[in-house]
């Protein structure tokens, strides 16, 4: 073999370390997605389950929530005290819903398990006092435009309103 197959040889080798190196990068980049997928998706839901948690160990919170969830209570029945509470509560259910849509427009988070939570929310703002909290919060700019809009397409809004 003479000097110029074996330069040959070399760049042949050469390229086909790069095509496996490129392949090997192309299979790490994918699990470390489906890894950084994973974790946050396991986040959202320790988040969940924590607020969860919290509110069960509250017995004023579960009051509340009867009121507002089970017996549909106008804000008008609600004590002051009931009230704040109320908006801290939907705030935090509020807040960590934004987290997901920000999550799952960055292709992070699965679509199904934020379109499972904003269905929820949907139907929570049909109560009495997710209402009333909502009208008022609203004011505030807490929350993105972009996540109120999903929450509340604009043309889901302009349609209610004309019939």
């Amino acid at each position: 073999m003479d000097l110029t197959q074996l330069a040959n040889l070399g760049e042949a080798i050469g390229g086909l370390a790069v095509v496996g190196s490129l392949l090997y990068l192309g299979h790490e980049v994918r699990m470390g997605t489906k890894t950084l997928r994973a974790s946050k998706a396991a986040q959202s839901s320790e988040s969940w389950s924590s607020f969860n948690e919290a509110m069960a160990q509250d017995p004023e919170i579960i009051d509340l929530v009867n009121k507002v969830h089970v017996q549909r209570c106008p804000p008008e029945s609600l004590s002051r005290e009931e009230l704040i509470r109320l908006s801290f509560y939907c705030r935090s259910i509020m807040q960590r819903a934004e987290a997901e849509y920000f999550l799952n427009e960055a292709d992070i988070h699965p679509a199904s398990v934020y379109n499972n939570r904003i269905a929820n929310i949907r139907s929570w703002m049909q109560l009495p006092a997710w209402q009333h909290w909502w009208e008022r919060e609203k004011l505030t700019s807490m929350f993105s435009q972009d996540f109120v809009d999903s929450v509340f397409p604009p043309d889901k809004l302009s349609r209610a309103a004309n019939h």
